[in-house]
């Protein structure tokens, strides 16, 4: 018999490094093709949001597949703490974006 809830937490923690590695993959590039620092794109919200939701996806495929009731708290609260930096950078990413002007192309006369 296939063991459902093994599959879906498995597969939680599996997407979340999945996840992790394309985020930090692509502000690799983003960075090389940008000609700056690796740190310095990291840090932007979108890059930072997308880490921690990686992140906070391992945590709850860790925690429900642990097998002893402190291990399972552990990995609650880590994820707790991804789920408050995935809002922090939501909130700054969308605050960026309301506020950021929308560019306006002028016709050529």
């Amino acid at each position: 018999m296939i063991d459902w809830m093994g599959v879906v937490t498995n597969a939680a923690w599996l997407f979340g490094l999945a996840v992790v590695l394309a985020a930090l993959s692509y502000a690799d590039w983003n960075a090389h093709h940008a000609g700056r620092r690796f740190c310095d794109v990291l840090g932007q919200p979108v890059f930072h949001m997308a880490v921690w939701s990686g992140l906070t996806l391992f945590c709850m495929g860790v925690g429900f597949s642990g097998g002893r009731w402190w291990e399972r708290i552990l990995w609650g609260v880590l994820a707790i703490l991804a789920v408050v930096e995935v809002w922090q950078s939501a909130r700054a990413v969308f605050h960026s974006t309301a506020t950021t002007p929308h560019s306006v192309q002028q016709d050529p006369e």
